[in-house]
């Protein structure tokens, strides 16, 4: 349209709606009204101008389609194929009904206006996830909700029911590769993101891929293994790519991110050779055993997805601001949950974290400084 019609203006028959579109788009109504076999017909009409935007949405179908013959045919009097087309036209009109339907949007534009100024940058940006486990799969998640345009995901993880207290793929997910099983759900919830996912480890995306992660504009592993971490941390090293890492220490008492930008310190620079944090926030006053699974050898740590939420949430704000403005160096973000929680596991926090603590601390904590860590 060029121009909001106002409310008086809304089509009520299908005349109104000639008389509110452009000749060329009137021929192109005619002609599907024409074409039996498209009933309904569902019309939009839009005008659009920033946020100031209009939708009417019509829906036509027929009112008696065999009106003419007891067969239907419009054409009924003349050979077939030879009926005018205004004769035609007029038939239709006449034995159409039009309604007036309620237009739900889904198109960027319209899903981000009560997003931030940052949303056109988001919206255009590309991140690459290693990592679609309970951690991964709710970052990939509010991304997705945030604006971000494309996600390509890589685990190679099959869903399990022990997965499903922690994960954000449900039951009726197990039994299928995590990447897939996401990228499936975040292309219902989200109709603008593009989702590409590989069901193999990242290492192997790596040596088979590696040009989809150069193209991307940042890279996130949240995979918690140390020889995928270190492969990614070689590669970005040497590709000039912007990677953040993220994982949790035991019981998820604290969470780490690391963002590395293009010349910053590596990962490996705060990493011992076998892939641990050489500053780790928490310490133990015993070491607690895991809990043993009910008729098998596995164990597991207990915690929530509730637990992990606060390390969740600092990943994707990382992630995020890095999209808008890369930081001029390496940075870590820790996050520290309430006391009463490291009470409950007879744990305390290192003393060379407790300077950067606000005190008292009476409820979790978000602390930022560079990496590696003092």
């Amino acid at each position: 349209l060029d121009r909001p019609p106002l409310p008086t203006e809304f089509p009520k028959q299908i005349e109104d709606l000639y008389k509110l579109v452009s000749p060329d788009k009137c021929s192109q109504i005619q002609s599907l009204l024409l074409n039996e076999n498209h009933r309904p017909i569902q019309i939009a009409l839009g005008w659009f101008e920033g946020t100031n935007d209009c939708v009417v949405g019509c829906l036509i179908f027929d009112r008696q389609l065999d009106r003419y013959t007891k067969k239907g045919r419009k054409d009924a009097g003349f050979r077939q194929g030879k009926l005018p087309r205004k004769l035609a036209i007029a038939r239709a009109n006449s034995s159409l009904t039009l309604s007036r339907v309620r237009i739900d949007r889904a198109d960027f534009q319209w899903l981000n206006l009560r997003q931030t100024s940052l949303s056109r940058t988001i919206q255009k940006s590309k991140i690459l996830l290693f990592g679609c486990g309970s951690i991964g799969a709710f970052v990939a998640h509010q991304l997705a909700a945030a604006g971000v345009g494309t996600i390509i995901l890589v685990d190679p993880d099959i869903m399990g029911w022990s997965n499903t207290m922690r994960h954000i793929l449900a039951g009726e997910h197990v039994g299928e590769r995590k990447a897939d099983a996401l990228a499936t759900r975040l292309r219902r919830g989200f109709p603008h993101l593009e989702v590409v996912s590989f069901s193999i480890t990242s290492n192997e995306f790596l040596h088979k891929h590696r040009q989809l992660g150069d193209d991307c504009d940042l890279v996130i592993n949240l995979t918690g293994d140390w020889s995928s971490m270190k492969e990614c941390d070689l590669w970005s090293s040497s590709a000039g790519q912007t990677c953040l890492y993220g994982w949790l220490e035991p019981y998820a008492l604290a969470g780490h991110v690391i963002i590395v930008p293009p010349g910053g310190e590596d990962l490996s620079s705060g990493m011992t050779s076998t892939g641990s944090d050489r500053n780790p926030v928490i310490r133990f006053a015993s070491t607690l055993p895991a809990t043993k699974e009910l008729g098998c050898n596995s164990y597991f740590q207990e915690y929530s997805f509730v637990d992990m939420l606060s390390t969740v949430a600092a990943v994707v704000e990382t992630a995020l601001n890095s999209i808008a403005s890369l930081p001029p160096e390496s940075r870590h973000v820790v996050t520290i949950p309430a006391p009463r929680r490291l009470q409950a596991f007879s744990a305390t926090i290192a003393d060379s974290w407790k300077s950067l603590l606000p005190m008292p601390q009476s409820g979790p904590v978000q602390i930022d400084t560079k990496w590696p860590s003092p």
